[in-house]
């Protein structure tokens, strides 16, 4: 990617912060989606849109946007645990169980993995593993 574009690209990316920080989120959609007209391979941007989603209550498109961003990124440590917690929400525990394992398998710091796969744990009574 040529410099302009990369500097485009991350313009956008911040202004897609912004707004999504400022929960202005249909701005902050439309600025990751210019992000991934940009790069279409841009897993951060794939990964908020997720995040987005799950705030709007979309569960499905934000499943999809996060299976995106972890095919893009398969060590994409956030986004195996986004995935785990919508997972969890729908009650579907081994799929948050597996997600939150692989998130911390990743980045063993992971602290919210830890926690909510000590809570699956104990949904699941494995509470010893």
């Amino acid at each position: 990617m040529n410099n302009e574009k990369n500097l485009i690209l991350k313009e956008a990316f911040n202004l897609a912060i912004q707004n999504h920080q400022n929960n202005n989120l249909q701005n902050a959609q439309d600025y990751y989606q210019k992000v991934l007209e940009i790069d279409p391979n841009y897993a951060p941007a794939y990964n908020n849109l997720g995040t987005i989603f799950q705030q709007l209550d979309n569960n499905q498109k934000a499943i999809k946007s996060y299976k995106k961003t972890i095919e893009i990124d398969p060590n994409y440590a956030i986004a195996h645990y986004n995935l785990g917690v919508i997972f969890q929400k729908l009650k579907e525990n081994q799929k948050a169980k597996d997600c939150y394992e692989k998130a911390i398998e990743i980045n063993p710091n992971h602290t919210n993995a830890h926690n909510n796969l000590g809570v699956i744990f104990q949904e699941l009574k494995e509470n010893q593993k």
